[in-house]
């Protein structure tokens, strides 16, 4: 998201799990949403167009972002997480639905639908008369995805269709750029323009990265802990070199 907006002219805090940049300047994050004071502290020093961050489930419980109103919150997939603190499956889904209670009376929620949780939440959101931007394969999506091979997807929006070109693999990461492809046309950056700067991205440190060896081999570093993100690295390796 930050590559695709600050490519486009658009500049980005980014406060989040590996770190936080605020004005373009780095500082390593100690919790992927940090507590009430030093948020805080960072979105007033922020000067730059658009604040990106990543909400955990802890932090919603917990309340560090009491306070704060988002013009978009998104929702990827949800997977078998965290349930050492939240218990179930159930009560972690409902943790998460918190984000969406804070969207600005004009925000907009974009769910992506091939999940089972985001259908569930999805659901929700129109019972609570919010009508959520919704991606995925299926005819109802608002942003169908027609096709995903490699590295390329094909989406359709409108009848118009769109050709994806990431240099990421997988179809985590798949859904990953289809989220930002949609967020940044919904914040009026030209979809051309989208276009043209994902095949630019050179990916994030510690997600699928790859090193090559001095044997000629290649080492995937990746830190999957779950069982959900440990297989999709496993099918991605498999896609690629079998």
């Amino acid at each position: 998201m930050k590559h695709i907006l600050e490519t486009n002219g658009i500049s980005c805090s980014l406060i989040g799990t590996i770190q936080s940049v605020i004005n373009g300047k780095n500082a390593e994050s100690v919790n992927t949403t940090p507590n009430p004071l030093i948020l805080q502290n960072l979105l007033a020093a922020s000067e730059d167009d658009v604040i990106i961050m990543e909400v955990s489930s802890h932090a919603l419980t917990q309340y560090r972002v009491e306070g704060v109103v988002f013009d978009f919150c998104l929702f990827t997939n949800l997977g078998h997480d965290h349930l050492d603190y939240h218990e179930s499956m159930e009560k972690y889904f409902r943790a998460k639905t918190l984000l969406f209670d804070k969207l600005k009376d004009n925000g907009q929620a974009i769910v992506n639908i091939d999940d089972f949780w985001g259908e569930k939440l999805a659901v929700l959101l129109k019972d609570k008369g919010k009508v959520p931007y919704t991606i995925g394969q299926s005819k109802n999506s608002y942003l169908r995805i027609l096709d995903f091979e490699g590295s390329i997807t094909k989406i359709k929006e409108n009848n118009e269709l769109t050709h994806i070109h990431s240099p990421m693999f997988g179809v985590h990461n798949m859904y990953n750029v289809v989220m930002a492809f949609a967020t940044a046309k919904l914040l009026n950056v030209d979809k051309d323009l989208i276009s043209s700067s994902i095949p630019e991205f050179t990916g994030v440190e510690g997600r699928f990265e790859l090193s090559q060896l001095d044997n000629g081999g290649t080492a995937v570093i990746d830190y999957a802990h779950t069982p959900d993100a440990i297989f999709h690295c496993l099918m991605t390796a498999r896609t690629i070199w079998c």
